[in-house]
């Protein structure tokens, strides 16, 4: 849904707008990588995600363990569950 801006199937969940402003990174040129609704790629060496995902994508690290990441630009989602 959230690689697709707005729908899952024929359903659509949110408005592309609302997507683009929980997935913007706003103070990244202050070194905070957060967007409002989920992370952002880390802007230096360390961080959660690889650096080599794209600026555009995002992604949300849970209480339990779990751990979900998406990129746009290349259309992959993964998620990490901790037993």
């Amino acid at each position: 849904m959230y690689l697709q801006n707005e729908s899952y199937g024929d359903v659509t969940y949110f408005k592309r707008k609302t997507i683009a402003k929980f997935n913007t990174c706003y103070y990244c040129d202050q070194e905070v990588r957060r967007g409002v609704g989920f992370d952002k790629r880390q802007l230096d060496e360390v961080g959660p995600t690889c650096g080599c995902v794209s600026m555009t994508s995002f992604g949300h690290s849970g209480f339990t363990g779990a751990y979900t990441w998406a990129d746009p630009d290349s259309e992959i989602v993964y998620v990490f569950l901790k037993t």
